[in-house]
Formats: C-alpha cells, structure tokens, sequence
C-alpha cells in the first residue's frame, strides 16, 4: 500500500471509528497532506448531516495544517524516539485567523484533542502535554472537557449558529463547567438546558448558584 494511502487512512479510521493507529513513521508530504485532506472532505459530507445545525464550509488550507499537526504529534506518540527529529517538530500556532470556516475545519479533527489529552497523560508523555494545551486554548471549539486550560475568546466561531450550536451541546455532554465562565456562552447553555436541567447537573448548579448569588 502506498504510504500516501496509509496516512490518509489513519484519519480515516479516526474519523470513522474513533481509533488512532499510527502504522508507518514516515514524514507525509505535502501530497500525502492534501490527499487526507480530500478523503476527510469527502467523509465530512456525512458528518456534517448528524451535526446540530448546519455548519460553515471548511477551509482545505485550515484542514492541512490541522492534519499535519495532528499527524506529526500522533507519530511523537507511537514512535519516542522521533521527539528529536526536527522533521516532525510541531507548529504550534497556526498561520490563519480563527474565523467560523477555519474553526470548524481545524475541529473536524481536533475535536479529538481530549482523547489525545488523556492517551498522552496516561503513557506518561509529560512533555508533549504542553502542546495539547496550547492548542486546547487556541481551539476552545474542539478542546471542552479537557482540564487545566484557559480557552481564548470563543468569538472566532461563537457568531455562526451551528458551531455555538455544537459547542454548547459538547459543554452539556461533558458538563465542561469551567466554559461557563464566558458569558456568551453560559447564556446559550442556560437556554439550551432550559427547564431540562437535570440533564446537566454539574451546570446546573452553576448556573442556579450565580442565579441566586
């Protein structure tokens, strides 16, 4: 199998399963990039369908990025011993603005941050986990549930419906109770909550103790 297609399948499988299994240690070309890019393209028609309101159309330039960043940390993890490599040193801010469109395109896989977050924390990869910070605050977005972050502004995609749409239900998902402390976004799960409170507790109860406060 070509090594193009190993990597395209990785996300694929990602994408699909929710399985991460790094096979090869070999550093994607930009071609092997912009072919996993068309695959998750086409695989984002489906998805988008299940997805609480209708999202913004990804940027593929945002997508290349993310994908070359999630897959170089995913080799850093399977393969130690590349952490000295310059090859899959990590890009740590990314060279676009976080407008609805690029949010979302980063999000189709960086909404697996949290699960990175916990695989790294658990094999003990102490100095990785800086990295999934930064992002985890740079990407609030895809980052809810994970612990120990302050989150920049949600203001990138917070104005497009279907991404607030998205972010709120994935705070009550995970009763992520520190993303509260946005308003914006504490008014958008108390109206999502609405008289179902007891769907969210954990929220719940913040929001009743700052209602009664």
């Amino acid at each position: 199998m070509e090594e193009g297609t190993v990597i395209a399948e990785v996300f694929e499988k990602l994408f699909l399963d929710g399985q991460l299994i790094v096979p090869s240690e070999v550093i994607p070309t930009q071609q092997h990039i912009r072919d996993a890019v068309a695959s998750l393209l086409r695989l984002e028609q489906d998805y988008r369908e299940h997805l609480p309101g209708r999202p913004p159309a990804p940027n593929p330039q945002a997508m290349e990025w993310s994908v070359r960043q999630f897959y170089s940390f995913s080799q850093l993890i399977a393969f130690r011993h590349l952490e000295s490599s310059s090859a899959t040193r990590l890009e740590l801010d990314a060279p676009f603005t976080p407008d609805p469109e690029n949010c979302y395109a980063v999000d189709l896989l960086f909404r697996f941050l949290p699960d990175l977050a916990r695989m790294t924390r658990s094999m003990g990869r102490a100095p990785l986990q800086a990295a999934l910070t930064k992002w985890g605050n740079d990407w609030p977005l895809s980052s809810v549930g994970m612990a120990d972050l302050t989150p920049r502004s949600v203001e990138g995609f917070f104005s497009h419906p279907g991404l607030r749409n998205l972010y709120v239900d994935r705070i009550i998902e995970t009763q992520d109770v520190s993303r509260l402390a946005d308003a914006g976004a504490r008014e958008a799960v108390r109206a999502a909550l609405g008289l179902h409170q007891n769907l969210a507790p954990q929220l719940a109860g913040m929001l009743q103790d700052e209602f009664t406060g």
